[in-house]
């Protein structure tokens, strides 16, 4: 609890707080995976059609997964 002036009392609702830490935290491990693993492939296209269709399907397999681990955290986040 903070005081304010003399009349004014705010209640400091730390239930709050950690939940908006761990979205925070969360997201910033969502983005470590995008960055790792899926600009590691965009950024490895070649001229190669064979080579770069390989990539494109790579490339949806983890962002399929991706999308999988994302719904889990946020059903947990929501429970």
């Amino acid at each position: 609890m903070e005081k304010f002036g003399k009349s004014y009392t705010r209640f400091v609702d730390s239930e709050a707080i950690f939940r908006k830490e761990k979205k925070l935290e969360i997201f910033q491990q969502i983005k470590a995976m995008i960055g790792k693993d899926v600009f590691t492939l965009l950024n490895q296209a070649s001229g190669n059609k064979t080579q770069a269709r390989a990539q494109r399907t790579m490339l949806k397999a983890k962002l399929n997964t991706l999308t999988k681990e994302i719904t889990i955290i946020s059903q947990q986040l929501a429970a």
